[in-house]
């Protein structure tokens, strides 16, 4: 009776998840075409607006702006969605709180712009040019950001929920505070970036470069880093529950006091790094080469340390705890 019990909540857990799950996606769906009803205005359509009617506040929702030069100009608060901006020159172009979600902005100049909590909900920036852009408090859920550089921007507090960033660059730019939820980051470059109290949960980082990033207080649960490069990248006090480091370089890396239970480290490197006082409750280290790692003060019951690679670890008192099937007690 209890077996069947848990079953069948089991079963209508799943349920209720999927119907959430739809219940979601039709949200989204529906808010999508609520907005695109909304996208009223005179150049509704793909008209092409002339120069001077465009300027803070205009409404050129779903207008036909591509590869025109409004660079340097002041587009604070316009409404733009669904708008055809490709190839558009924005180049210090001032568009603070404006209104460009499902806008098409491939191989735009927006070089020095500053887009202070604008809306780019969907927008495709592939191609787009994007060093030194401002995009603090910005909305970029569900963007298209593949390969684009972010090289001298600031993106503090940014929202990148859901977005594709396949091999984009963002190396030491300061990302703190920013959202990647279910993010595809995979091969992006993010070395040296300020990610402190950035929130990565579910994301997709594989093959990330974060050398000496600042991964302080992030939060990644579940987050996928398998063959990421960490090296002397500081985590301490993250918060990595079920995060995979399969195959990872972690390096000097420190993970000072991070919270890393069922965490998996297999194949992973993590020579001189420091793991002290952090929280590795039946994380996995198999295969992984813990060389002088620091593990002193860290819960490591449960953790699987088959076939590592220990020679030298601090405490000593550590291999010790570890039975004859690699499991620490």
């Amino acid at each position: 009776m209890t077996l069947w019990s848990g079953k069948a909540i089991y079963f209508w857990l799943k349920v209720c998840l999927v119907g959430l799950l739809t219940q979601i996606f039709l949200a989204n769906f529906v808010a999508a075409e609520e907005l695109m009803d909304q996208c009223q205005g005179k150049f509704q359509g793909g008209n092409r607006p002339k120069l001077a009617e465009v300027g803070v506040g205009a409404n050129l929702c779903g207008a036909d702006l591509s590869g025109m030069d409004l660079s340097n100009m002041d587009l604070r608060n316009i409404d733009a969605r669904y708008a055809d901006l490709s190839g558009i020159n924005l180049k210090n172009a001032l568009l603070h709180g404006a209104f460009l979600s499902y806008s098409n902005l491939v191989g735009a100049n927006l070089v020095n712009a500053k887009f202070v909590g604008a809306e780019l909900v969907g927008v495709d920036l592939r191609g787009a040019f994007l060093k030194g852009a401002n995009f603090v408090a910005a909305d970029l859920s569900n963007a298209i950001l593949e390969k684009s550089d972010f090289q001298g921007g600031l993106l503090v507090g940014a929202n990148f929920t859901g977005a594709k960033m396949k091999d984009a660059n963002f190396t030491a730019v300061n990302l703190m505070g920013a959202v990647f939820q279910s993010a595809s980051l995979v091969n992006a470059r993010m070395a040296y970036a300020n990610l402190e109290w950035s929130i990565f949960n579910e994301a997709n980082l594989q093959g990330v470069d974060l050398q000496r990033a600042n991964l302080t207080l992030a939060t990644m649960v579940m987050c996928d880093l398998s063959f990421a490069n960490l090296y002397l990248a500081v985590l301490k006090d993250a918060y990595l529950h079920q995060a995979r480091f399969n195959s990872a370089e972690l390096s000097g890396a420190s993970l000072y006091r991070a919270v890393m239970p069922d965490a998996d480290f297999e194949g992973a490197k993590l020579i001189g790094t420091d793991l002290s006082e952090a929280q590795l409750q039946d994380a996995r280290f198999v295969n992984a080469d813990l060389t002088t790692a620091n593990l002193l003060g860290a819960d490591i019951r449960g953790a699987n340390f088959d076939d590592a690679n220990l020679e030298g670890v601090i405490p000593f008192d550590v291999i010790l705890s570890i039975d004859k099937d690699g499991i620490a007690h």
